[in-house]
């Protein structure tokens, strides 16, 4: 087992050990939504993360609670007491919708994401990943499907923006809108995107 990997179980394993028995897996979880999501208004926000989390967890063969305290992987996580973010995450006023989330059957919002970025950076992985829809201020997607070759040879990615999005407006109310946002960074990476009325965007690179 490579350091790296034996260094991410040690963390996993020491953090439910202090977490102790007053907490379960459900309540990383549903701390993860809260302290990545809990101050996105948009529909789905929290659903999506609560997707990412099932995503990888099924790819890494790791429980979902496991997933949200692997280093490095969200940044609610990656400073702080554990304890003390936990204890945050409770007395937030959307706990309740947080633990429902995670109680239930996963959604389906982000066609498959397993990864998601605020829209304000751009990070180095997001090269290899196809766009899959964006809610709020994340942008969702996952690896590029190679299973699909004459997507990849036409180089196509699809975008897809939830109806609220075509509106909304930067905190200050005189920016650009969340779409416009991410045109212009599509435009950067040479994708082509037109936003429809009806907020629902299509990009194709070229």
């Amino acid at each position: 087992m490579s350091d790296k990997r034996t260094l991410g179980v040690i963390t996993i394993f020491i953090a439910f050990v202090v977490v102790g028995n007053a907490q379960t897996p459900s309540d990383v979880i549903a701390a993860t939504l809260i302290l990545e999501a809990g101050g996105e208004y948009s529909v789905g926000s929290m659903q999506a993360v609560h997707e990412v989390i099932i995503n990888r967890s099924a790819k890494r063969s790791l429980s979902a609670a496991q997933v949200c305290l692997q280093p490095h992987q969200f940044s609610c996580w990656n400073s702080g007491s554990l304890a003390r973010k936990l204890a945050m995450a409770q007395r937030h006023p959307r706990w309740a919708e947080a633990c429902m989330i995670v109680a239930s059957k996963p959604t389906n919002l982000t066609n498959g994401a397993d990864h998601y970025h605020a829209d304000y950076c751009d990070p180095y992985w997001n090269k290899s990943m196809t766009v899959t829809v964006v809610i709020g201020r994340h942008i969702f997607c996952k690896p590029f499907d190679i299973t699909r070759p004459s997507l990849l040879c036409q180089n196509i990615t699809p975008v897809l923006l939830l109806p609220s999005l075509a509106s909304q407006r930067d905190t200050k109310g005189d920016g650009p809108s969340a779409a416009e946002r991410l045109k212009m960074k599509a435009k950067t990476a040479g994708i082509f995107c037109v936003i429809a009325k009806h907020g629902r965007e299509k990009g194709s690179q070229r």
